[in-house]
């Protein structure tokens, strides 16, 4: 009780919680050493960083460290001849913010003889002359290597308080979350909030239902799993505590059914498809159907096993007579089960 009170009084995170979320529309894909990365607009990171803190230059600032060019490594031609260096602009950089602006308990004079400035450091690097391949090969010169670099080591100095820390977390990796991000930019965006939050409220309700009825029809354990994980996670992304809910019950309940299915080397048909499955997971022509002759519902062969690990499985008054002591079904006559 005692952590609870102290966390409360003491957020450290605030600021984070603040700040760490990113607009998608402010972001691009990009490629850096051969690796995908989510590119955040610098500009983007400044407002944000002037609505949490103020007009730059008052509150907080940033002061360049030390600026260079870096030699890198040798570059080859196909024929494995040394045709030179690359080299790579590099900028270090320091942020600063008044301690008071961080900390509203701390004195707008500051302490005597103590730094007033909360201060962070961080490097921003730039291809700045590299080979190209194309048409032959030839030598590239980026004369905006160094505002690339300073506007990638603003932000990673920024991504130390918490700002997109989204992104550098790898959060936007997840779909899920970024769609939801652009729900919420669209309702932010709409002439009629309320019209555009109703609207995507039953599109999300529509796509709960949609997941819940696979899990119920799922073939296998596996398939079972993959389902759940991303609709629990979106369900989660949503804060929908009953929907995490449903979705975790439709899980067990299926997992039962898998599970009792394999034990009693039953057929499991699913209702939605024209096909059963057996427990190993494949499938085969279901018999359900009523223009087959049959009542309509699901047939399986209990092959002489007891049918009493599978209750919940079979028809009322269905499978339980002349069969319960292992016997094999007589030809030509099939128990009625269904899911």
């Amino acid at each position: 009780m005692s952590t609870e009170i102290a966390e409360d009084e003491n957020n450290n995170l605030s600021l984070w919680d603040q700040v760490q979320t990113t607009n998608p529309q402010y972001t691009k894909k990009g490629e850096v050493s051969g690796q995908s990365i989510t590119a955040i607009n610098a500009t983007y990171s400044v407002r944000k960083a002037t609505e949490a803190w103020g007009p730059i230059g008052v509150n907080w600032g940033y002061s360049i460290i030390e600026d260079r060019v870096d030699t890198g490594g040798t570059t080859f031609d196909d024929d494995k001849n040394i045709i030179g260096n690359t080299m790579t602009h590099t900028i270090k950089l320091e942020i600063w913010v008044r301690k008071s602006t961080l900390d509203p308990s701390y004195p707008q004079a500051g302490i005597e003889g103590e730094d007033s400035m909360a201060r962070v450091t961080h490097y921003g690097h730039t291809p700045f002359i590299y080979w190209s391949r194309k048409n032959g090969g030839y030598w590239v010169t980026d004369q905006e290597a160094p505002k690339k670099s300073l506007t990638d080591a603003l932000k990673k100095c920024l991504s130390m308080f918490g700002f997109s820390a989204d992104i550098y977390m790898g959060m936007y990796d997840d779909f899920s979350y970024v769609e939801m991000l652009k729900k919420q930019d669209e309702i932010e965006k709409a002439d009629d909030q309320l019209v555009e939050h109703i609207k995507q409220k039953q599109e999300y309700e529509d796509w709960l239902l949609k997941n819940y009825k696979l899990l119920e029809t799922a073939t296998s354990i596996h398939e079972l799993e993959i389902i759940f994980k991303s609709a629990y996670i979106k369900a989660k992304r949503q804060d929908d505590k009953k929907g995490m809910l449903k979705l975790t019950r439709a899980k067990d309940k299926r997992i039962s059914e898998l599970g009792e299915a394999k034990d009693g080397k039953t057929t499991v048909r699913d209702n939605n498809r024209d096909q059963g499955v057996e427990s190993t997971g494949r499938s085969r022509p279901g018999n359900g159907d009523s223009s087959s002759g049959h009542d309509g519902s699901d047939t399986s062969d209990i092959r002489g096993q007891s049918t009493s690990s599978q209750s919940d499985l079979l028809e009322p008054g269905a499978g339980h007579r002349g069969n319960r002591q292992g016997s094999k079904t007589p030809a030509g006559q099939k128990k009625a089960v269904r899911k």
